[in-house]
């Protein structure tokens, strides 16, 4: 099972300020919260500009599991997760909506022509807590999609509720 663990990096369709947005919102990282997102972002592929990635996840920190699929239609990424993230008390001032979770979960292709598992490291953040704007980022790290990066702001929804 993945390790809590941080990485950020930019990408082709990321803009200064969703960079800026998710490191404030690292900052104020929620623990002993759930999480639920689905949606889509825009694929990874550089020659389809139209082409979606679609994702779905769930956390529930009573049990500390993540579990999501993601799919990139244009690049036949395909995989489903599967991880324990570790929880601490949320720092003083955290509002009980909104925040980031971030760990590196392990997942299993679901692609017949790329079979095998490996890891990855995923941020997921409610930067506003009411369902404005949200942001996730995907870099995997080992396994059949390693080096496959996609980040963005979700057309979709994450939430994130601190208990």
């Amino acid at each position: 099972m993945g390790e809590v663990g941080t990485m950020l990096r930019v990408s082709h369709s990321t803009e200064w300020w969703q960079v800026s947005l998710a490191v404030i919102a690292a900052a104020l990282i929620a623990t002993a919260c759930q999480a639920t997102g689905m949606g889509w972002i825009p694929s990874a592929s550089l020659t389809d500009p139209s082409a979606k990635a679609s994702f779905g996840f769930v956390y529930d920190d009573a049990t500390q599991t993540f579990s999501g699929s993601y799919h990139d239609h244009a690049l036949g990424v395909d995989f489903k997760g599967t991880g324990v993230l570790k929880a601490g008390p949320p720092p003083a001032g955290v509002s009980a909506k909104g925040g980031c979770l971030f760990g590196d979960p392990d997942y299993e292709s679901q692609n017949a022509a790329r079979p095998g598992s490996g890891s990855l490291s995923l941020t997921v953040c409610d930067l506003d807590g009411f369902g404005g704007v949200d942001f996730i980022l995907i870099n995997v790290t080992s396994g059949p999609y390693m080096d496959y990066f996609n980040s963005g702001v979700p057309s979709g929804n994450i939430t994130v509720t601190s208990r």
